[in-house]
């Protein structure tokens, strides 16, 4: 300021429709243009600090409108329609779990899996416990179940159930995954660069 008083600026920039402010035309989106996802080559594939003048000012071509930080929520996950389920069989002794054979690998497992294991046939109680665990995957299968709670009371090997494949929403833009998840480095490269940015 004028009395030598230092005084921090803080501005902030549009986040959508930014090849067509560049270009001076309102940066107004429709819905199907503003959600779509930059890039989807890759999870690192992501728009630059300072985008559209960044791309632009190296010889290229910005032609991105839509949202800024938009990506798939990574905590969730949408069907794989052309996976193949897993399957595995318990092996009981002394009354608990004590191992899981993976008869079926499946295919397709691309993002989180679960597993259930049924209820003993013994009356619910502190001696009568449904076992837990865990699912590994490897490569798009199940490669193990690992037994975080033995259970207690059965006296055949219960039924196990393992999910359906699935698919991580990191990246992709399928049905189900834009949740309204933001990456909000993204949000702050962009829109805290394009609040100097003479061009927007």
């Amino acid at each position: 300021m004028g009395d030598g008083t230092q005084t921090y600026m803080f501005s902030f920039g549009p986040l959508s429709g930014l090849q067509k402010i560049a270009a001076g035309q309102p940066g107004t989106d429709f819905p199907a243009e503003f959600n779509t996802v930059f890039g989807l080559t890759s999870a690192t594939d992501r728009l630059q600090p300072g985008d559209p003048a960044t791309t632009d000012d190296a010889s290229g071509t910005f032609t991105y409108n839509g949202a800024v930080g938009l990506v798939g929520d990574a905590e969730s996950s949408v069907p794989n329609p052309s996976g193949v389920k897993a399957t595995a069989t318990a092996v009981v002794a002394g009354g608990i779990i004590d191992d899981v054979t993976i008869n079926n690998p499946g295919s397709g497992y691309n993002g989180p899996a679960t597993v259930l294991f049924a209820p003993p046939t013994c009356t619910p109680g502190p001696a009568c416990e449904t076992a837990l665990g865990t699912v590994m995957i490897s490569g798009g299968h199940v490669t193990v179940i690992d037994i975080t709670f033995a259970g207690e009371g059965y006296t055949v090997a219960p039924a196990v159930t393992i999910s359906a494949p699935a698919t991580a929403c990191s990246v992709s833009t399928l049905p189900g995954c834009l949740t309204g998840h933001v990456d909000p480095r993204q949000i702050m490269d962009i829109g805290v660069m394009n609040g100097t940015s003479p061009r927007l």
